[in-house]
């Protein structure tokens, strides 16, 4: 038996609609179950130190009075409680440093170097800086040369 178009659109009319019934009727389905579920995430602290070169120039003699200044940028998570220092345990004493720079022929001199900020909240942003300051020690009679020392600074977090 061949359906005519009517009798097609017809059909599918009803069809239609006796489906959509059982979307709409609420006596279909006698009762439901819900249950809560947590959906979390964490933020860990993370932090970046960026530390510039710190160049006392180029001196005829090391007098001891000789200052230059390291620029420190910090970067971290929003909120972060930092504490730089000059020591990977933080501690007020660990902010000041005495060290030595030689050169290739065997020169020594001394300097000192001072944080000015060692910590702190970052509350208002994510980016904090501060300096390190350095003092060269009298040298009376240092061998001529390029001198140079390499430092760590730590920042705990």
């Amino acid at each position: 038996m061949k359906l005519g178009v009517k009798q097609v659109l017809r059909i599918a009319a009803v069809s239609v609609a006796a489906f959509s019934r059982l979307f709409v009727c609420p006596n279909l389905w006698a009762s439901s179950v819900n249950t809560s579920f947590p959906v979390s995430v964490t933020v860990n602290s993370t932090c970046a130190l960026n530390v510039a070169d710190m160049n006392f120039g180029t001196l005829a003699t090391v007098k001891g009075t000789e200052t230059a200044s390291s620029y420190v940028s910090v970067v971290c998570t929003k909120g972060s409680t930092i504490h730089l220092s000059f020591t990977p345990v933080f501690s007020v004493a660990n902010t000041t440093r005495n060290s030595t720079m030689t050169s290739a022929a065997g020169g020594k001199i001394n300097f000192t170097m001072t944080l000015q900020g060692y910590f702190g909240i970052l509350n208002g942003g994510q980016t904090g800086f501060t300096y390190i300051n350095g003092q060269l020690a009298a040298t009376p009679g240092a061998v001529t040369g390029f001198y140079q020392s390499l430092e760590t600074l730590y920042i705990n977090y």
